[in-house]
């Protein structure tokens, strides 16, 4: 089965819901491009946040009364994209899930450790995060990137390593 994610993701194996996933990097032309998995199993909130971000699409213009931008079709596809690729990691949580006020789609992960990651897919195919800690600014990180291990491996940290950000949780 070819499943589209970002350009460039280094080849490798990661440890998915179901099988060894085996990532083939290609070059392609937009950011979310062929990748080839190995995967039968998807957990059910994948199917449940892709039918909400399907509903995301009869927004109107100014959704919110404060001007928000009608939702980008290619955002929500992308996000899509994106749950089916996030799903697949062992230990990943599923995210809040909402619209920018720019019409991008958006992720948001808050852990019990005091980690958080907020994301926003853009029509382009890149993802703009922040990434902090509640209590510990020094593993802070914000930006954008076209990568999807990155992103995976903030939300896998999260499982590993669950004092890290000195919350001994606490929560």
């Amino acid at each position: 089965m070819t499943v589209s994610m970002f350009e460039s993701v280094p080849s490798g194996v990661a440890f998915t819901q179901s099988c060894a996933l085996d990532a083939v990097a290609h070059n392609a032309s937009d950011a979310f491009s062929s990748v080839l998995m190995a995967s039968r199993f998807k957990p059910e909130w994948v199917r449940e946040l892709r039918d909400r971000l399907d509903s995301f699409r009869n927004l109107p213009q100014n959704w919110d009364s404060y001007g928000a931008c009608r939702p980008s079709i290619a955002s929500l596809q992308l996000a899509k994209q994106l749950l089916d690729v996030i799903g697949e990691v062992v230990g990943v949580d599923p995210p809040r899930i909402g619209t920018s006020s720019a019409g991008n789609a958006a992720f948001s992960w808050e852990l019990a450790n005091g980690r958080n990651l907020d994301l926003e897919v853009l029509p382009s195919g890149s993802m703009r995060f922040a990434f902090w800690c509640d209590d510990d600014d020094s593993h802070d990180d914000e930006g954008t990137t076209e990568y999807v291990d990155k992103i995976a491996s903030f939300l896998t940290q999260w499982q590993v390593k669950p004092n890290d950000c000195g919350r001994n949780n606490r929560r």
